[in-house]
């Protein structure tokens, strides 16, 4: 699939979507994220589990926010994408604003994520792969190069594993961990 130049998210995994296979498309110029697990509900917080999804073989550029954001979704795989200049973060890995959820147990895995954060939205994340409130991840054996910010940045992350990963060239630190 193409899926290009919508209004809001290119492909959006909602509150219920488990065991989902999104593959091989081509998301691009969307008005919000390329590819994303949201819920209408509750002020963005899922009310139903979006865990077990794989998001795999996409390229996904030129969205205006994150390339690939996963909110508040476990057990998740986000492998061998091409992910390259989004206007905020390339992956994601996060809740939604007020949400109190952990995101725990997904894989990020050789992905490459080049060139995002470059967008115009002041006040926001503009690394190539973040996880905020996460726990249990693996982000590993990606290729993280050229990123406005940071490399990879783990905030308020427990137990994740970062191993593996090519990280070159990014504007601030390589990799981060903060409180």
């Amino acid at each position: 699939n193409t899926v290009e130049k919508n209004a809001w998210v290119g492909i959006n995994l909602e509150e219920g979507s488990e065991f989902n296979n999104v593959l091989g498309n081509n998301a691009t110029e969307n008005g919000d994220d390329g590819i994303g697990t949201w819920s209408s509900v509750s002020g963005g917080c899922p009310a139903f589990s979006i865990n077990n999804n794989n998001i795999s073989d996409n390229t996904v550029s030129k969205n205006k926010h994150e390339g690939i954001h996963i909110y508040c979704a476990n057990r998740n795989e986000v492998r061998n994408n091409e992910v390259i200049d989004n206007d905020l973060s390339g992956i994601a890995v996060m809740p939604w604003r007020a949400c109190s959820c952990i995101t725990e147990d997904n894989i990020i895995e050789e992905n490459n994520v080049t060139h995002n954060g470059y967008g115009p939205i002041p006040g926001s994340y503009y690394d190539g792969i973040l996880l905020i409130k996460t726990r249990r991840n693996n982000v590993t054996n990606n290729f993280v190069n050229d990123n406005k910010d940071v490399g990879i940045r783990l905030a308020e992350a427990t137990q994740n594993k970062v191993e593996g990963n090519n990280v070159t060239k990014n504007g601030l630190s390589g990799v981060i961990l903060e409180t």
